[in-house]
């Protein structure tokens, strides 16, 4: 019987072993991981190769969805309410507080309500 046990614990390491052992006909394989690109801040696609196709009205809603304007999302984040109201806007992963009557690039804040936010285009700055 410890015969028995002591071939049969010597079989079962010779399995053990030859299991582990790579096979030499075996080619190598490698696997190529490509890389992150980092983002670009460039328009993906611009019309007639013309900027300043902006919107004459911006309406932000909370909660909504994103709007681009050039090549810039912007996005409503929160309303702060109070003796002034204050907007917290996401301008293109830059945070902006706006008042009512300040402006951004072009754009000046006419109406700050409960949800939403109104902005328009300045037109003495077009011409």
């Amino acid at each position: 019987m410890k015969r028995l046990f002591l071939c049969a614990g010597f079989l079962f390491l010779v399995f053990l072993l030859s299991a582990c052992q790579p096979k030499k006909d075996a080619p190598e394989t490698t696997v190529e991981v490509p890389l992150p690109v980092a983002p670009s801040r460039e328009a993906v696609f611009t019309y007639n190769n013309q900027a300043g196709n902006y919107p004459a009205r911006i309406v932000l809603t909370l909660p909504g969805a994103p709007v681009l304007v050039g090549s810039v999302y912007l996005k409503l984040a929160g309303i702060a309410a109070g003796d002034h109201c204050l907007a917290l806007v996401s301008a293109g992963g830059k945070e902006l507080v706006l008042t009512e009557g300040s402006r951004w690039e072009n754009y000046q804040v006419v109406a700050i309500e409960d949800n939403r936010i109104i902005l328009m285009q300045n037109k003495e700055e077009e011409e």
